[in-house]
């Protein structure tokens, strides 16, 4: 799925159709493409939402999860915004935020923020990176995968501490750009 070409301004998602319930474990294998350009901007993130499955945050540093609420939010951060709460580190990054912030400053990135490429390079390098999310419900854990590294895990009843005790919710991927660009895909490779 393509979720945003390489144009300035763009905001795309795509949600899978039905709701997942956390009362179960899940494993999501897929591939993301963070665009060629290491100049561009500005990223994409996995989310868990009840909002629904045509809902759409902001652009630009929002990576297209901004402002959803409530939500779990992996970004995929590929630029660094000048922001005075963005706090965005100098590198391509990853981090588990909670209902629609993308602002590291505000306190609400509840994990510390990770190199994406493990030597701090860039991600936007016109290829596919396998990433990998896994939600183990007897423990509360969910564990984040970027090319076959562990990034983080992180523990937390979600269900009740950020979704009202509704164990529902859709699941997706979103991205943006906004005054620099980079086409942004994903491609789903397995679900359980």
């Amino acid at each position: 799925f393509t979720l945003t070409p390489n144009s300035n301004g763009q905001n795309g998602s795509v949600w899978y159709p039905n709701r997942i319930d956390l009362r179960y474990d899940f494993d999501i294998n897929y591939l993301v493409f963070l665009g060629n350009d290491p100049g561009g901007a500005d990223g994409m993130a996995f989310v868990l939402q009840r909002a629904g499955n045509t809902v759409q945050g902001s652009s630009g540093s929002g990576m297209g999860y901004g402002g959803i609420n409530p939500s779990i939010d992996i970004e995929y951060d590929t630029y660094v915004n000048q922001d005075f709460q963005a706090y965005d580190p100098p590198y391509d990054h990853m981090a588990l935020m909670v209902n629609g912030e993308y602002h590291h400053g505000t306190g609400l990135g509840v994990s510390p923020v990770y190199f994406a490429n493990q030597y701090g390079g860039s991600v936007k390098d016109g290829q596919y990176h396998a990433s990998r999310v896994v939600w183990n419900a007897a423990t509360t854990t969910m564990t984040v995968y970027f090319d076959g590294v562990q990034k983080f895990t992180y523990t937390n009843d979600i269900i009740n501490n950020y979704f009202l005790s509704d164990p529902y919710v859709y699941f997706g991927f979103t991205a943006s750009t906004g005054g620099l660009s980079n086409q942004q895909a994903v491609c789903i490779n397995a679900s359980t």
